[in-house]
């Protein structure tokens, strides 16, 4: 037995019957051919004996290049003749190919039985949430049903080459116009584009024979379930003795819910069946696909600071599910009190203004005279039924594109912290974390306090004495934005004086979504400091007992915090957890994070 690589075409032929008879899966001798010459990369292995039905396993390995990225590898055809499974000759052939593959990315579809195999042994665990599932028809059953005129079909020879490979991008990413120009161009493939009355292409299909008798529908796009019932109709009008087909097979995400609804359209309940067939599954992370472009959803779109809307529905999401603060006027604050700003959103076009939300990020930029700028990242989020298939990548990836090699800034969760990091760089962090506090409101006793030290509203404050202070804490001149930012609606905000009428301390409460509380911030020279700046900020705010949380962030560093909420709530009054780190790509800039009780503001600023 000997392991080889890129055998005869007659050792090919022996695993597309076998895998057919076996598996039913759509292959032609011609696919080797066809892979060799249109993948960026490709090898066949295979075992095999000295004998004239020599094929004992063999697998399939192509790799995608794409300019100014990664390549994908993809694993296809992994099969083992029956009589020889169990015996250790098909890991061998997978363990070369993903011995090529090395640490790159990799793409294959599982069998439901496999699958979970392939996750814990080879690492292909990164797999979207929903399966592939089988559709297979019996042509002789099928009757075309009377169809409306909105949509027409051509040739996709008649089609604008350029127009058909901008659509495709809509589906698939990466580009791909020269490999489906050859697929079409095989014998035996019947391939039409249809069009919307405007002459927009809104979907296509492709059909070809396959081994035994059969026929595959590979690819077959369409916007809704109108254009799909045209492009079925006309193409199976196009193939010579349709009806004398055994089958016809297509295979198609469930993520797609009326397919079962197109083909009844065309037969009846015994002329088809559905059942799932397989999972697609990476090892470094899921490329998006349009997959649920059949039959219903419109494209998505990345976009740059959309409507209001769009981001007061995430700034609703993210609170619900992550407990962040924010309110439907910070875009607008963002966007007037930075010296550059965009909110980079993806949306679901199909859907209204209110629940078109896929995923969003917001980046700023901080200028400061004879310095680089700044940039910060900040609620960056993605909603939670579109998770790991490459929405929140796409919209990073925006974010980083504009950032270039400017020093950048955010502020991550503990469980992205690391892949901050090593993905994008962001390396330069301090040695420790940032708390959160989450305080009740409802629960807070005010403490005897000295006179030490007294406090002012903050309008009542020189603003250079103020401006002065707020440089000993953060470095970087603030002071027309943190003038907005004590000036918005529900914000309360006081500075601390010794008895010398030197400024010691500031303290902003702002009110936020779900009827809480963020300090924002709380800097004091000491917890007593501290403590009356709280007292009294409290007492400013009308009805301050009756909001469910005050939420504090802190540098880990300020070892003052829990000390300083036990002197006004019991101890089930308060939590404390570990939130989340700052951290740079170029430059750790420094501030006195021992003076911070709370930041100012965790989206666009580090202190």
């Amino acid at each position: 037995m000997e392991l080889v690589i890129n055998p005869s075409q007659e050792v090919f032929n022996q695993l597309v019957y076998l895998s057919g008879t076996t598996h039913e899966w759509d292959h032609q001798p011609y696919d080797y051919k066809y892979y060799s010459e249109n993948y960026d990369g490709f090898c066949y292995f295979q075992f095999v004996l000295d004998t004239s039905e020599n094929f004992i396993a063999g697998g399939s390995l192509a790799r995608w290049d794409v300019k100014n990225g990664d390549p994908l590898y993809s694993i296809g055809l992994f099969y083992c003749k029956e009589e020889y499974r169990g015996m250790g000759y098909g890991k061998p052939v997978f363990q070369k190919m993903m011995d090529i593959v090395g640490e790159e990315n990799c793409v294959l579809t599982a069998a439901p039985s496999m699958s979970q195999k392939y996750a814990d042994a080879f690492g292909f665990t990164k797999m979207l949430p929903y399966s592939h599932m089988e559709a297979e028809i019996k042509p002789g059953k099928v009757k075309i049903p009377e169809l409306s005129d909105c949509y027409t079909t051509k040739d996709w020879k008649d089609v604008d080459e350029h127009e058909l490979e901008a659509f495709d991008l809509t589906i698939c990413p990466r580009p791909r116009k020269s490999r489906m120009r050859s697929w079409f161009q095989q014998e035996g493939v019947y391939t039409r584009v249809a069009f919307d009355s405007a002459q927009k292409i809104v979907g296509y299909c492709a059909i070809r024979t396959i081994v035994f008798n059969k026929l595959c529908a590979a690819p077959f796009y369409a916007e809704n379930e109108e254009v799909a019932a045209r492009l079925l109709a006309d193409v199976m009008k196009n193939i010579s003795d349709f009806e004398k087909f055994e089958k016809l097979f297509f295979w198609y995400p469930a993520i797609n819910k009326n397919m079962e609804s197109l083909l009844t359209r065309f037969l009846p309940e015994d002329g088809f069946h559905i059942q799932v067939d397989f999972r697609t599954q990476f090892t470094k992370e899921i490329l998006p696909a349009r997959d649920d472009v059949v039959y219903s959803v419109a494209s998505m779109e990345l976009v740059i600071n959309p409507p209001q809307e769009v981001f007061e529905q995430l700034i609703h999401l993210a609170g619900a599910t992550n407990g962040w603060g924010h309110q439907p006027y910070d875009y607008k604050f963002y966007s007037e009190n930075y010296d550059g700003y965009w909110f980079i959103a993806v949306i679901d076009k199909s859907k209204g203004p209110s629940e078109n939300l896929v995923a969003g990020g917001s980046l700023a930029r901080w200028d400061e005279k004879n310095s680089d700028p700044l940039y910060s990242i900040g609620l960056f989020y993605c909603k939670e039924e579109y998770r790991g298939k490459g929405y929140g990548k796409e919209v990073f990836k925006k974010i980083m594109d504009i950032v270039g090699d400017d020093n950048c800034v955010l502020s991550a969760a503990v469980n992205m912290s690391q892949k901050y990091a090593d993905v994008f760089g962001f390396t330069k962090m301090p040695l420790y974390w940032h708390l959160k506090a989450e305080l009740k409101p409802g629960k807070v006793k005010y403490p005897k306090l000295d006179n030490e030290y007294t406090t002012k509203d903050w309008k009542d404050v020189d603003e250079h004495q103020l401006e002065d202070y707020d440089l000993t804490v953060c470095q970087k001149p603030r002071k027309e934005r943190m003038r907005s930012w004590f000036q918005q609606e529900g914000v309360y905000t006081r500075v601390a004086f010794d008895v010398n009428q030197k400024i010691v301390g500031y303290c902003g409460i702002r009110t936020i979504n779900f009827n809480r509380l963020g300090a924002n911030p709380l800097y004091a020279e000491n917890e007593e400091v501290a403590a009356r700046l709280l007292n009294d900020v409290f007492k400013e705010i009308p009805n301050f007992e009756r909001y469910d949380t005050l939420i504090m962030k802190t540098p880990s560093i300020n070892e003052n915090l829990e000390s300083l909420l036990s002197r006004f709530f019991p101890k089930d009054g308060y939590h404390i957890k570990v939130n989340g780190r700052i951290q740079f790509t170029k430059e750790l800039i420094p501030s006195r994070d021992e003076v911070v009780y709370s930041q100012a503001c965790s989206t666009h600023q580090f202190n």
